[in-house]
């Protein structure tokens, strides 16, 4: 029983911010930082993305003046993108 205990605690531990992630859909983005409300009312642990229209990279930006309510997200090229957010 305690065995169990423990794998169900770990467990929380790590799927309990995935989650409380977020899906945003369509989201436009460039070489130049796309400013994306989120939605998660916190500084954002990471992002997949869900749905991409074209071969490119997407990372987060490096200056951004509200993280607990924008992501800033750059792109190797311009596409439109989904992503989940958590």
């Amino acid at each position: 029983m305690r065995v169990q205990d423990a794998v169900a605690e770990s467990f929380q531990s790590i799927a309990s911010p995935l989650l409380a992630g977020r899906l945003v859909r369509n989201i436009e983005v460039s070489t130049t930082p796309a400013f994306i409300e989120h939605g998660l009312g916190r500084e954002p642990l990471g992002f997949f993305v869900t749905d991409v229209r074209a071969d490119i990279s997407v990372w987060r930006g490096s200056t951004n003046p509200a993280p607990t309510r924008l992501l800033a997200l750059v792109a190797s090229a311009s596409s439109t993108i989904s992503i989940y957010v958590f």
